[in-house]
């Protein structure tokens, strides 16, 4: 071991004396970060694809992020209670074909939608704006159109149009788009108080895919499970050299003039060492997720602006409602349009499956812990569906999803600097924070960090 240690000239901060010595060393083509979307998509293309020797290191116990499928054993139903739905992208045909899964269509239902007000468990009566849905769907269409490179990341005009940075409730009344404000909404769940964050993020969530799905519809897995994407992945990555799951980051050196990046990981068998010519960093890009890493000042001062929303997602028992039908959180405010105020719930309905369960989405705009979420989803679930006995099964924190930065920072070109990031000493980044929160769209995002990766070899 320490001949191979002077062959590669791993960093001294590595293997100092007070750091534990690696039961293993391994040389890698490039270190995978993050076992979510797009570190998975990352590994097998750069495996499969590219011939590239990996590791990839995930700090929980199983791959796939924010993809999360839960088997109901009553009812021997996978129900997806993570990512739900994907884009008819090339990308997303050609991950899932790779592992022969199957896809078909899917539009969501909406038939059977009932408006209340989930702090006291009353109806709302909410005015209806069909007559002007259309007219605001094409008005928002139009306005994405303006900005095009959007759909591609967050590249920015420079300067940055104020338009950008308004608060999506100022920016819906200037525009008159008032009517499609509860869909945004909807698609937004996750995000935070959309309403008083700078319409980007909004323009971001709600881009021009998800306007195609919505006219014509998104595609799911057949069997209704897309966790399965990741299993077959652990299984061709080959997780016994490759990938270390319930890992992270002990200690890393950047190794400038190197041609190795060096990292000590800390994994449940012991600590490895793993020389890599580059890395991936897809892991939300906040300081507290990335210690052990030597960030430079510069990349200090840029991750300390995100902020990250506590977004959760609940299976319930012993509180069934119709088929397809869902509770729609709703407040008598028009000013608001009639949207609840954070932390709440979102819905409470349908898990698009035959399932008895109940499928509840909630959000705070701050850390929330588990138990707190726990009683405020059951309370608000005892209120609507009055005489229920729920029991939550399952429930899964996101956080910290959405991140966001203040509209001062994005006018002063937070964006531009963090995308200037990308290749630094072999240093990559993909994830939602560099694009959005949608596997589709990561992976399409991904695949360009890829040819960035190659060419910076060339």
């Amino acid at each position: 071991m320490d001949e191979l240690c002077r062959a590669y000239s791993p960093s001294q901060a590595i293997l100092k004396d007070s750091h534990p010595a690696p039961s293993r060393i391994l040389i890698r083509d490039v270190l995978i970060v993050g076992g979510g979307a797009s570190g998975t998509y990352a590994a097998v293309r750069l495996q499969q694809d590219f011939n590239k020797s990996i590791v990839l290191v995930e700090q929980k116990s199983i791959l796939g992020g924010h993809t999360h499928t839960y088997h109901d054993t009553s009812s021997n139903i996978t129900i997806d209670t993570g990512v739900i739905v994907y884009h008819h992208l090339p990308a997303v045909h050609s991950f899932f074909g790779r592992f022969n899964i199957p896809l078909t269509n899917f539009s969501f239902d909406t038939s059977i939608v009932r408006n209340v007000d989930f702090r006291t468990g009353r109806p709302v009566d909410v005015p209806s704006t069909d007559n002007d849905t259309a007219t605001a769907f094409a008005k928002w269409a139009e306005l994405l159109a303006k900005y095009p490179t959007l759909a591609d990341g967050f590249i920015l005009p420079d300067p940055v149009p104020e338009d950008l940075i308004l608060p999506l409730g100022q920016f819906v009344n200037k525009y008159n788009l008032s009517a499609i404000v509860p869909i945004i909404w909807s698609f937004g769940q996750g995000y935070g108080d959309i309403l008083n964050s700078p319409v980007l993020y909004a323009l971001k969530f709600f881009g021009p895919e998800i306007l195609r799905g919505i006219s014509s519809g998104f595609v799911i897995t057949r069997d209704r499970n897309n966790h399965e994407l990741y299993e077959r992945a652990l299984d061709i990555l080959g997780n016994d050299t490759n990938v270390f799951l319930g890992s992270s980051i002990f200690a890393m050196a950047r190794n400038r003039g190197n041609e190795f990046r060096t990292i000590m990981l800390s994994t449940p068998s012991g600590h490895v060492l793993v020389q890599a010519r580059q890395v991936l960093f897809t892991i939300p890009p906040l300081l507290d997720d990335l210690r052990g890493v030597d960030l430079d000042q510069t990349e200090l001062d840029l991750f300390s602006q995100f902020r990250g929303n506590s977004y959760f997602t609940a299976l319930l028992q012993n509180a069934s409602v119709a088929e397809n039908a869902t509770f729609t959180n709703r407040v008598n405010n028009s000013a608001r349009f009639y949207l609840p105020r954070l932390p709440s719930s979102y819905t409470i309905g349908t898990t698009f499956t035959a399932s008895n369960l109940t499928a509840v989405k909630s959000c705070a705009s701050f850390r929330m812990k588990r138990g707190a979420a726990r009683s405020r989803i059951l309370s608000e679930v005892r209120r609507v569906i009055p005489g229920s006995r729920p029991q939550v099964v399952n429930l899964l924190d996101h956080f910290p999803f959405g991140l966001q930065v203040s509209p001062r920072a994005i006018k002063k070109g937070f964006y531009q600097k963090l995308y200037r990031l990308q290749g630094r000493d072999r240093y990559f980044w993909s994830g939602a924070a560099w694009h959005v929160h949608d596997s589709s769209l990561l992976w399409n995002f991904t695949d360009t960090v890829l040819a960035q990766m190659q060419r910076a070899l060339e």
